[in-house]
């Protein structure tokens, strides 16, 4: 019975060891690694409605992505594709589509869709919000 709390606790001394030996040299553990997310504020966008007569649309979209200096300079450095693909799905609705809660989370959902194709950002853009939403 000895010999086996004896080899017991060796066991326990050589993993604590390894354990702080690892942490010591930069080490992290995967549970360590927690998801970081970000917001970026893709700007105000003005619009011209599909309606007859002629409407517009003014709104500001916020992003929230996964981060990694990857993707964030990504977005940096791709302002005309994200701003002409956000102006193109905006200007296909017409008022009475963005007047319907329903229609507008879709709207959102085509919009997160299409960015993250366009971005090459599959499954890093989390959530998209629309900040304003004025139409006239």
């Amino acid at each position: 019975m000895k010999k086996v709390i004896i080899v017991l606790l060796i066991l326990v001394a050589l993993m604590a060891g390894t354990v702080y030996g690892l942490k010591a040299m930069g080490f992290t553990f995967a549970r360590e690694h927690e998801t970081q997310y970000e917001q970026f504020n893709l700007g105000e966008f003005t619009v011209n409605l599909c309606d007859e007569p002629r409407r517009y649309l003014r709104t500001q979209i916020v992003i929230e992505y996964v981060y990694d200096k990857e993707s964030e300079q990504n977005l940096m450095q791709q302002e005309a594709k994200y701003r002409d693909t956000v102006i193109n799905v905006l200007r296909s609705k017409s008022l009475e589509e963005l007047e319907d809660v329903e229609n507008i989370e879709n709207t959102r959902k085509q919009l997160l869709s299409q960015l993250e194709n366009v971005l090459g950002m599959e499954k890093k853009i989390v959530d998209l919000w629309f900040v304003d939403f004025i139409f006239q």
